[in-house]
């Protein structure tokens, strides 16, 4: 993993659950000091879930038969598959970076850089954690695109967007603790933070300037 560490000295990685502000953050870093964005999510949906197979990436591929059904299931069992293929992705995450040209910085973000799988491949000055406090979280879920666009087309709104909601906060947990044991600096994000603030915070930690 040293020579990986090496091969990917030129990322900044921005790990954390969803709500978190990690993307907006990092849109406007990477804008401000013309670094190259790395969105796993655009990346997911863009190629991450078409190159993916049932051999190498079972639990991504099971996805494609739960569909409107993910979050039928308990919270657990959300989590449980949640964490499989963001592991999966992970893997992808990682290829792609290797095949992007060194020659700028680059501001990776997005849920499946798990802090336990990051800590492999990023020492500590590179990385962040962004996680919301939970009733910032609770406020802001219901208003994202996603949440909204899936409570409307499901049977049983009321339960899956609970389902939803434990199972993220559940994931935030877990980062929590992955982050802590790895070292990575933690930030909890409120109602009253704003999206400059974060990126403030992640100029300051990763010492970047203009």
């Amino acid at each position: 993993m040293l020579s990986l560490k090496r091969e990917l000295s030129h990322v900044y990685w921005i790990c954390g659950s969803p709500c978190a502000g990690k993307s907006a953050a990092a849109r406007l870093l990477a804008q401000d000091l013309n670094l190259v964005l790395y969105s796993t999510d655009e990346h997911a949906v863009l190629d991450h879930f078409r190159r993916a197979t049932p051999c190498r990436q079972p639990f991504m591929w099971g996805l494609r038969d739960l569909a409107d059904r993910y979050y039928d299931r308990s919270p657990l069992a959300i989590v449980e598959h949640s964490l499989g293929y963001l592991a999966e992705e992970f893997v992808m995450v990682l290829e792609d970076l290797r095949r992007m040209s060194q020659d700028r910085p680059v501001i990776a973000e997005g849920i499946c850089l798990l802090p336990e799988l990051v800590n492999r491949v990023a020492d500590y000055g590179r990385v962040v954690c962004l996680v919301p406090g939970e009733e910032f979280y609770r406020t802001t879920q219901p208003l994202r695109p996603f949440t909204a666009a899936l409570l409307r087309s499901h049977p049983d709104p009321l339960q899956a967007r609970e389902n939803m909601t434990e199972a993220h906060l559940g994931l935030a947990r877990h980062i929590l603790e992955s982050a802590r044991a790895a070292g990575f600096r933690i930030f909890v994000t409120g109602e009253r933070d704003s999206i400059q603030r974060n990126v403030e915070i992640l100029r300051d930690h990763f010492r970047l300037s203009s």
